[in-house]
């Protein structure tokens, strides 16, 4: 027991605890200016990792970085000026990064202890070029009582723990998340996770709404530690999106006319 509790608070400077668990900031390489960040964590989960060096404050990193499913879907997607994005998940705010001047994004946080500490601890938010609003309480609750947001794109991230929240990936909570999409809009889901496969639940999703599908996989930097490995899922209605030589380069699967899964 001592040795999982030393190891556990190894390299933490933040520890905190409510409802929805454990909450700690890891200090990471320290003794290198150049390369010290901060990480959130949530037991083995990482919520996010930012430089500590002004230089490099606004780098997109570990699940978010610009080679990544959401980093390529944002920087690719039809909509480039004023862009409305909507976030299930908000981490350290890392995809606050990708506004510009007129863009809105709006994150959905369950837990208040990561949106005090995203606000607090980190700086995506506040130096974020666009407007952002952090909007707390269960996002799929919120999503069905707010009117239709008319979101270019909407991300998902919030299946990477060990417990996944399944009421968030159901027939009827992505005709919610498709009321709030404009026409052609696209969804953009982070499957990453050690212990499930949620591709085919995706895929008989995609089915039931007659969306297409690109599946992105990005492996871990090497010298670029500060990347992390991911899964994303890209769907929407608008093939021609989806077929756009840079999503098809990076996709793993690119699936344009899902069929039904025989189970």
């Amino acid at each position: 027991l001592f040795l999982v509790v030393r190891s556990t608070q190894h390299q933490a400077v933040y520890s905190t605890r409510n409802f929805y668990g454990a909450l700690q900031i890891k200090d990471l390489k320290p003794e290198d200016p150049w390369f010290h960040a901060h990480r959130l964590m949530n037991g083995r989960i990482s919520h996010g990792l930012q430089f500590l060096d002004p230089a490099k404050a606004q780098m997109s990193t570990s699940y978010y970085h610009e080679l990544s499913g959401v980093g390529l879907a944002i920087k690719y997607m039809p909509t480039q000026i004023n862009r409305h994005i909507g976030v299930v998940g908000l981490g350290v705010g890392t995809l606050a990064t990708y506004t510009r001047a007129g863009d809105r994004l709006r994150f959905y946080e369950i837990d208040p202890q990561v949106a005090h500490l995203a606000e607090t601890r980190f700086s995506y938010l506040k130096e974020a070029r666009g407007q952002v609003r952090v909007v707390l309480g269960d996002a799929r609750l919120s999503l069905e009582r707010e009117p239709v947001q008319h979101f270019d794109l909407l991300v998902l991230d919030a299946f990477s723990s060990d417990a996944i929240p399944v009421h968030l990936l159901t027939r009827e909570a992505f005709a919610v998340y498709l009321r709030h999409l404009k026409p052609g809009g696209i969804l953009v889901l982070n499957i990453t996770n050690r212990h499930l496969n949620l591709y085919p639940v995706l895929l008989d999703l995609a089915t039931q709404h007659d969306l297409g599908m690109a599946d992105i996989i990005s492996q871990d930097g090497q010298a670029l530690w500060w990347y992390s490995s991911s899964r994303w899922v890209l769907m929407s209605h608008n093939r021609e999106f989806l077929r756009t030589k840079q999503i098809q380069a990076a996709a793993h699967i690119q699936l344009t006319e899902p069929k039904p899964l025989r189970w």
